[in-house]
């Protein structure tokens, strides 16, 4: 069976936003039964595979 990935704060207060972000925690709810992976943080270097320097800094800055 192919596990789910999930961690607590996938579960976001967006209000009346567009994406309901309360979805994954809806999800893990019914699917209770399955294993489940909570990851850890991604690393800098992680995170740099696919994002640029800049992008990285800028979300790491809260710019």
């Amino acid at each position: 069976m192919l596990p789910l990935v999930y961690h607590p704060e996938y579960d976001l207060n967006l209000g009346a936003h567009v994406f309901p972000a309360q979805k994954y925690r809806l999800i893990r709810e019914r699917l209770a039964d399955w294993p489940v992976h909570t990851p850890e943080p991604a690393t800098d270097a992680q995170v740099l595979l696919v994002h640029t320097p800049e992008w990285t800094a800028a979300l790491r800055d809260g710019t």
